[in-house]
């Protein structure tokens, strides 16, 4: 294993399964912004989250730009970013339906600490909700430092993104190692570095499957180890 260990978080620490469409979600959500009816206002949330990304592109250039999801119910609703927050929060506790460390993910986390490995965190997500789930799954005592793409305005694969974590804990890219469950996120930002990368098949792909992607991408398959079982334990 390498000295330097970058994962992603859902879908290769943690298994998550959301619904972002379920009329009980627009139906709490319309409760608090009264100003729509449910199916109105997840059409206007959708429609607002694609204008923060355009206007996020038009002002960074990003291929891969990130919104704030605090910033979007901000808008939304008319009110303070703070609110905002607090509107984001209460959407993802209403849209969630699964959120749990795999079952081998904090005994793996464990041993590459006693290992003196130093771990990464470099996930597309938001963290106005995100930190408190790296919390609540019991992986944050583990990690030395963390990055999610919502604070960065881009995400994986935006070379950038990586970047600035390689940037700001003077890493080199022979030490690391990028581990996620995405070909076309994860594999692709660590093959734009040269970086070697372990693919964790969680959501259980056939290995025929996993080559077509790999081979869409043009990625080096030379640097790329996958976990078919898409069992932590044997990276």
């Amino acid at each position: 294993m390498k000295k330097h260990v970058i994962f992603d978080f859902y879908g290769t620490l943690v298994n998550i399964h959301t619904d972002e469409t379920k009329p009980s979600l627009w139906l709490a959500m319309s409760r608090l912004i009264p100003r729509y009816e449910p199916m109105a206002l997840m059409e206007t949330y959708f429609r607002t989250v694609e204008i923060h990304l355009k206007q996020t592109y038009a002002t960074y250039g990003y291929a891969y730009p990130e919104v704030r999801l605090e910033e979007v119910f901000a808008e939304i609703a008319g009110c303070s970013r703070e609110e905002g927050t607090r509107f984001a929060r209460i959407f993802r506790q209403e849209s969630m339906i699964l959120l749990e460390p795999y079952p081998g993910t904090l005994r793996t986390l464990k041993r590459l600490k006693q290992e003196e490995t130093m771990l990464y965190l470099l996930s597309n997500a938001q963290a106005c909700f995100t930190r408190n789930e790296i919390r609540q799954c019991g992986v944050e005592a583990y990690l030395d430092k963390i990055y999610i793409s919502s604070d960065y305005r881009c995400k994986k694969p935006q070379k950038e993104f990586m970047k600035r974590l390689l940037r700001e804990n003077n890493l080199s890219v022979d030490d690391c190692v990028m581990v996620g469950n995405d070909v076309s996120s994860d594999l692709m930002i660590a093959d734009a570095f040269g970086m070697d990368c372990i693919l964790l098949n969680t959501d259980g792909d056939t290995k025929e499957a996993i080559e077509e992607k790999i081979q869409h991408h043009n990625l080096c398959r030379d640097k790329i180890k996958v976990i078919l079982s898409g069992r932590i334990e044997e990276i």
